[in-house]
């Protein structure tokens, strides 16, 4: 969707996980959404994608403490 002034927005749905505590999950989905984006160089939909999929699986586990690895993420979005 684009407004007059040329803004944008954009959704990602994450993939359904079965979640056991969404603490963490938003720090995840920023920590990711930076990696791929300022760090990997990606394009704004896919680094929305690969944060969404870090962000459902930190919410699998128990706390802040669980995150994923970058090859389960890997995994997930084949």
């Amino acid at each position: 969707m684009q407004g007059k002034r040329l803004a944008s927005a954009l959704c990602e749905r994450s993939k359904n996980v079965k979640a056991v505590d969404t603490t963490g999950a938003g720090d995840s989905y920023m920590g990711s959404f930076i990696y791929s984006y300022c760090l990997k160089g990606k394009g704004l939909e896919e680094s929305m994608r690969f944060a969404s999929a870090c962000a459902a699986h930190t919410c699998t586990g128990l706390g802040a403490r669980f995150s994923p690895k970058l090859e389960e993420v890997a995994d997930e979005l084949r």
